[in-house]
């Protein structure tokens, strides 16, 4: 059987410092935050529409009830939403909190 070895990598923290305070990375996070919001944005807004939609279909009497299922997605819906609204928010604190070049380099960081 042969033995796979990984490479160790150490990294400091003034090093991930700098790759994360470059203007092309805060660039890129930008615009992926801003995709990550029009997105969001249009998910909401095609399950209201669904919503109605399957409101005008139940108004028809032609199916079951879906008012108790489709109350059960919609709260779960919104604790994703509120999830993800809640993780973006930490993120996006974290990512402001990164001080430029402040922290000591003495704290290595081991990526295996």
């Amino acid at each position: 059987m042969a033995s796979t070895s990984k490479a160790k990598v150490t990294v400091t923290y003034a090093d991930v410092l700098k790759s994360l305070n470059t203007p092309e990375l805060q660039a890129d996070l930008d615009s992926a935050l801003e995709q990550l919001s029009t997105t969001v944005v249009r998910l909401v807004e095609s399950f209201e529409c669904i919503a109605k939609q399957l409101h005008t279909i139940e108004m028809s009497g032609s199916t079951p009830p879906f008012k108790k299922r489709w109350s059960s997605l919609r709260k779960e819906f919104r604790e994703l939403l509120w999830n993800y609204r809640s993780n973006a928010s930490f993120i996006s604190g974290r990512l402001k909190s990164v001080p430029s070049q402040s922290k000591p380099s003495s704290l290595i960081l081991n990526i295996h």
